[in-house]
């Protein structure tokens, strides 16, 4: 009786599942979960739900999000940019007013069709405006090509703003975003007044800050004032005649490359710093050069953990006093990365001493030898043990890209020597790195 019970028991139970095998479950889910999924589609395709059933006819206009992209190919068919604009114009006037919280267009046109261009710029203003105006959350913009001097509007709700654009775009910021979080600027230009004096101090939670490949043009100071600010990455070719002050107490990580040094780098209330990473060049045309790296280690001599590329040991060896340069210790630094090309001359070891030098706490050291061979081969002689020193609490080496003969392996017996309490050295052959 048991089991003919048990048996009747799991026959109605399969009984209740069967009749909604049939059915469509995904349109009975609550509207919100509706839209949270179609947000997560091209607008396109998220317009084209409207056709699954009437439920799903007006589920697009409440959508929030606008996703949008857009490549233009002079050898392909596409749509006209004049279709892409009625496109955008109509998706947006037909909303039914509800919270856009993510706006996303992207436009690339590898043809040379100006005025085309000109048309989506001159529409890109309007569709911004309107998007901050449904209290947008995201503004995610790539442009190219796009010559045009656009004002961005200001903004209450934006929380993640992300341009990358075509560095004609000339760019003018409003005083400030109150609610901004994250800004990444990409191949975006500036003239002198671009940047209001005030601004990202007016950004008073702003956490994450990117600047690459911009044109400050004639701009002569870069005031980075910004109370919540934690990382901050420049990747700028030429700021050599740009004074850069960072005022940012809650900055955890910096990253500097593919630039000059700038005229001035001023940090002030930068003690959280822990982790910084350099690639910086020589402007042959510079004789303050060496003044101008000593500002630039003493901003960030409070570092836990920092990366130097092969450029930054080119600017010690053609310093005029290294001592000068490294003049302000690295007391806090516990762990150091360095890169350095395969054919390393005399004057480089000795620039790498002198930092270790300014390094009296550090425990690891990684080098990183690049696979490329260095162009500069003037003074390579051997490899020769330096002015004795002492690294105290190093207690880790482990050094790649090495190719395990003639001068490589030296460093091995010059860390050594000069490591009392070493523990571990791994060597990693440069076929095994990758």
């Amino acid at each position: 009786m048991t089991a003919s019970f048990d048996l009747l028991e799991k026959m109605e139970r399969e009984q209740d599942v069967i009749p909604y095998l049939g059915k469509d479950r995904i349109t009975n889910l609550p509207e919100g979960i509706l839209l949270h999924i179609l947000s997560f589609l091209p607008t396109k395709d998220s317009i084209r739900t409207s056709l699954v059933s009437r439920r799903w006819r007006y589920l697009w206009k409440s959508v929030p999000s606008f996703n949008l992209s857009v490549l233009v190919d002079g050898n392909r068919h596409n749509r006209t940019p004049q279709e892409i604009v009625d496109f955008v114009d109509q998706a947006l006037m037909l909303r039914d007013g509800s919270d856009l919280k993510n706006f996303s267009f992207s436009y690339y046109d590898s043809g040379d069709d100006l005025d085309s261009d000109d048309l989506i710029v001159h529409h890109l203003k309007t569709w911004i405006e309107v998007a901050i105006n449904l209290k947008t959350e995201v503004l995610d913009l790539f442009l190219y090509p796009a010559e045009s001097i656009f004002e961005l509007p200001s903004s209450k709700t934006l929380e993640i703003l992300r341009l990358c654009l075509d560095c004609a775009f000339i760019l003018q910021l409003p005083q400030g975003f109150g609610r901004l979080r994250n800004m990444e600027l990409i191949s975006v230009g500036f003239l002198p007044d671009g940047i209001p004096l005030d601004f990202f101090s007016n950004c008073p939670v702003l956490e994450t800050l990117l600047l690459s490949d911009i044109r400050f043009n004639g701009m002569s100071t870069l005031n980075i004032s910004a109370p919540s600010l934690r990382i901050l990455t420049v990747d700028v070719f030429n700021l050599s005649n740009c004074e850069i002050k960072v005022s940012a107490p809650c900055l955890v990580s910096f990253k500097y490359s593919f630039s000059l040094v700038p005229k001035t780098f001023i940090f002030s209330r930068c003690l959280s710093l822990a982790d910084a990473e350099f690639y910086c060049c020589k402007d042959d045309g510079d004789d303050a050069s060496d003044l101008r790296l000593s500002k630039l280690i003493r901003g960030i001599s409070c570092v836990k953990k920092l990366t130097l590329r092969c450029s930054f040991f080119q600017l010690l060896r053609l310093a005029k006093d290294v001592h000068t340069c490294l003049e302000t210790p690295f007391a806090n630094l516990k762990y150091l990365k360095i890169w350095l090309d395969r054919c390393v001359c005399e004057v480089y070891v000795r620039s790498v001493i002198y930092l270790l030098q300014s390094c009296p706490n550090l425990e690891k050291l990684v080098i990183k030898f690049q696979s490329s061979i260095s162009h500069d081969r003037t003074q390579c002689e051997p490899l020769e043990y330096p002015p004795r020193f002492r690294m105290g609490h190093l207690t880790e080496v482990e050094i790649i890209y090495f190719n395990l003969k003639d001068r490589e392996t030296k460093w091995e017996k010059l860390l050594r020597y000069h490591s009392p309490v070493l523990k571990q050295m791994i060597i990693k052959p440069w076929y095994l790195a990758y």
